[in-house]
């Protein structure tokens, strides 16, 4: 016991001193992100019968922080609910919880560990992102080992997670809705000087109804060019493995985007491929790849009818779109965007099939403005002409009916208390045991 307790003395004694001589800072940042959307054939086709709807949804976030040259630590809470579902007496709600709970410790300059609840957001987002339009984000309860030296734009993450359902006795399902049982990813980044390229290999292991694990292996990667005002980036992933009703998958994706920055105008011209499966195969073999874990609202249409939450059946999809970007000054931008979506899958009709085709256009445009470096105001709109091809994909509603989408965001993000800690370099001389 006097050992013990003796060892406990000496550990705070050592790291007392240590800390004190450590240049530390902490600090409080918060956001509040409300959204008022109106919706009416927002994700799948309207119908009839349905009627448009409006409301307001709000992201609250509270962040506290604290970093010295050996640790890192952020705490973020985050409150994300609709306007008026709460009464305006009300004891709890269940919309409270951690975003971000992680601690990261550096053993080197260049080399660090990351425990705990935690955003990946690679790259474009294409397989691995942060899924920051949602209010309620995405994080991973996991560990992530990292090499980074900025001066030889070199990067290497290597990230693993395990979930279960509770601290139990005995092995339990894991049945939580959207998520995985294990994950491990990879990636190798390295730029140069009007080039870069990074090399993704994600694989992920899923619980299905028997308590078996069935894992997807994701693999490729990205590379991108930049040469005065032109820039250009290809990239292409490979998928394979077994879904959870133990269907062997044999998927792909590849996509290609260039543009031109011609002040204050930018011009882009780009395509996104992924693999489907034929209506003959559903049941039998998975060809349809699946970006379940990117931020896919960045990609195929800001109504989101592909990817997002929405099934459209397993087709594949292509989409070729052009964009052009306006920023006249630096806190004003606008960005219109049309995208032609077409699936060369056969798709189930009335008992057969018949081939795919074209699923229609959509139009989507946003504009931003920075009011100040912590509050700016976005708006949106996106309209969909659909074609009588995506009431196949989409059978609640109906092609011909009025799709579209409107939407009004006020973003706050504040730093509200930094207090920087000087070292005391008098402390460890002046420290006896």
């Amino acid at each position: 016991m006097r050992l013990s307790f003796c060892c406990v003395i000496v550990c705070l004694w050592f790291f007392g001193s240590v800390a004190a001589q450590d240049a530390a800072s902490f600090w409080i940042d918060g956001q509040i992100r409300p959204r008022m959307e109106f919706r009416n054939g927002y994700k799948t086709l309207q119908s009839d019968s349905a009627t448009a709807t409006a409301f307001i949804e709000q992201r609250s976030r509270l962040g506290l922080g604290y970093k010295n040259t050996l640790i890192e630590l952020y705490l973020q809470a985050q409150d994300v609910r609709t306007w008026g579902s709460t009464p305006l007496v009300n004891n709890s709600n269940g919309f409270f919880t951690l975003f971000n709970a992680w601690l990261k410790i550096k053993a080197s300059p260049f080399i660090s560990i990351k425990v705990g609840r935690q955003v990946f957001s690679y790259d474009n987002q294409r397989i691995l992102g942060g899924l920051n339009w949602a209010a309620q984000g995405r994080a991973h309860d996991a560990v992530l080992l990292e090499y980074k030296k900025d001066s030889s734009q070199v990067a290497l993450q290597i990230g693993a997670a395990y979930n279960a359902i509770s601290g139990s006795l005995n092995q339990q399902a894991y049945n939580l809705a959207g998520n995985y049982k294990m994950m491990q990813f990879l990636r190798f980044h390295k730029g140069f000087k009007h080039s870069k390229f990074s090399i993704l290999v994600l694989n992920v292991g899923r619980e299905a109804a028997d308590q078996k694990l069935y894992f997807e292996l994701s693999a490729g990667g990205i590379f991108q060019l930049k040469f005065k005002n032109f820039q250009a980036s290809l990239e292409g992933y490979y998928q394979y493995g077994k879904t959870t009703a133990n269907l062997n998958t044999n998927a792909y994706l590849f996509a290609a985007k260039f543009s031109y920055h011609l002040k204050p105008l930018k011009f882009v011209l780009g395509a996104d491929f992924l693999s489907g499966t034929d209506a003959l195969d559903q049941g039998v073999e998975n060809h349809s790849f699946n970006p379940w874990m990117g931020t896919n609202h960045i990609f195929y249409g800001h109504l989101d009818y592909f990817y997002v939450g929405s099934s459209h059946k397993n087709a594949g999809l292509l989409d070729t779109y052009a964009q052009v970007h306006y920023k006249p000054t630096s806190k004003m931008k606008l960005n219109l965007m049309y995208h032609l979506f077409y699936t060369p899958n056969l798709l189930a009709q009335t008992g057969t099939s018949v081939p795919g085709g074209l699923l229609g256009h959509e139009i989507d445009f946003v504009f931003k403005y920075k009011i100040k470096k912590y509050l700016g105001i976005q708006l949106g709109y996106a309209h969909l002409l659909a074609t009588p091809t995506l009431e196949t994909l989409k059978p609640s509603g109906e092609a011909s009916n009025l799709n579209h989408w409107a939407w009004l965001m006020l973003d706050v993000n504040l730093e509200l208390f930094r207090h920087k800690i000087k070292p005391n370099l008098n402390n460890l001389t002046n420290t006896r045991f």
